[in-house]
């Protein structure tokens, strides 16, 4: 059990030391999608198609309109989608993309879009690979 303790030590003081500076990686961004749903069926068939469309483009679909949530303060909203990306250049890219384009004739179909923000998080500090 000593042994334990001390190797957790050793390996907590390696990586706090100059050797294992951390060093910032870019920053991801994250999609908050405030949407309406109006037709669920519909609305499903647009989420098969989009899910698909975000993962080639490099996006992590977190939650979709239609999962559980609480509010905080403020007002209810109806549906939240957040989908994180590598970058914002990557989510820029996305929400230009004629593959997106595409399918916003059947998003507004299914629902009312209320607004897409996407915004660029914090560095993350990461340690290098030795």
């Amino acid at each position: 059990m000593r042994l334990l303790f001390a190797s957790l030590a050793v390996a907590a003081a390696i990586a706090v030391t100059p050797a294992t500076a951390q060093t910032p990686s870019p920053p991801q961004a994250y999609t908050i999608v405030e949407i309406e749903i109006t037709d669920p069926q519909l609305f499903a068939e647009f989420g098969g198609q989009l899910r698909p469309l975000i993962l080639a483009a490099g996006g992590l679909l977190v939650t979709m309109p239609s999962g559980n949530r609480v509010v905080h303060e403020g007002e209810p909203m109806q549906g939240v989608g957040i989908t994180i990306w590598p970058s914002l250049d990557a989510a820029t890219a996305f929400y230009t993309s004629q593959a997106f384009l595409d399918l916003i004739p059947l998003r507004d179909r299914a629902a009312n879009l209320v607004r897409i923000v996407t915004v660029e998080g914090l560095p993350v500090l990461v340690a290098p690979v030795p």
